[in-house]
C-alpha cells in the first residue's frame, strides 16, 4: 500500500522494451514515499542522502571515470545561470524497496540543500541498470515537469539508447531533455 506524498514523479521498468507493444511502453505514474512493506527481516533505506549535494553519484557503478567528468560538466553547464538543478542517481538493486512480490521502487532522495536555496527546480534522474527501472522526479513545490511529459522524456530519449546498453548517452540525452523541458535552452 503507497501512502500518497505531495511528491509525484514517474518510474517505468524498461524490461524487454523492445517486445512490448507500444501502448505498453508508456511510463507509469506513480506516487514515492512511505510504503509498507511485508515481512522483511532486513528494510533498505527508504531515504538516500547524496554525498555533499554532489549532481551525480553513480552507485551501481556504470559510469567511467571519464563519463562521470562529461555528466558532470554537462549539468553543470546546464544548470549555470537557472533556477533549477538536476541530479542523477544510480541505485544499486540492494538500495531499492521492494514493495511486495511484483513491486519495486527507489528510495527517496535527499539532496542535503537548505530548505530555501534559491532553486526552484530540484529534478532527480534516478537510474537501476540492474533492475532497468528509471524514474524522473520533480522535487519542486510547484512542479513545472509533469508526469506525463517526464514519461515522454524516458520513453523517446532514454529507453531506445538504454536498450541498445548505451547508457551513457542515453543519461545524457536524458538529462538534455529535462532541462529543454523545463524551459532552459542548451546550445549543443
Amino acid at each position: 500500500m503507497f501512502i500518497v506524498t505531495a511528491v509525484s514523479c514517474v518510474l517505468f521498468s524498461y524490461y524487454n522494451a523492445k517486445s512490448q507493444p507500444e501502448t505498453q511502453l508508456l511510463a507509469k505514474n506513480t506516487e514515492p514515499g512511505p510504503v509498507q512493506i511485508g515481512v522483511q527481516t532486513e528494510l533498505p533505506a527508504t531515504k538516500i542522502i547524496l554525498k555533499g549535494g554532489e549532481c551525480v553519484n553513480d552507485f551501481e557503478n556504470n559510469y567511467s571515470d571519464e563519463e562521470l567528468e562529461v555528466l558532470r560538466l554537462v549539468i553543470s553547464n546546464l544548470a549555470s545561470g537557472t533556477s533549477a538543478r538536476i541530479y542523477l542517481v544510480t541505485f544499486d538493486s540492494s538500495m531499492l524497496i521492494q514493495v511486495d512480490s511484483l513491486h519495486t521502487t527507489f528510495p527517496s532522495v535527499d539532496l542535503g540543500l537548505a530548505e530555501d536555496d534559491g532553486i526552484l527546480h530540484h529534478v532527480v534522474l534516478k537510474i537501476c541498470v540492474a533492475k532497468r527501472m528509471v524514474q524522473i522526479e520533480d522535487l519542486a513545490k510547484k512542479r513545472k515537469l509533469l508526469p506525463s511529459r517526464a514519461a515522454k522524456i524516458i520513453n523517446t530519449s532514454i529507453i531506445p539508447l538504454f536498450s541498445k546498453r548505451k547508457l551513457f548517452e542515453g543519461s545524457l540525452k536524458g538529462l538534455k531533455s529535462i532541462m529543454k523541458e523545463l524551459g532552459y535552452v542548451h546550445n549543443e
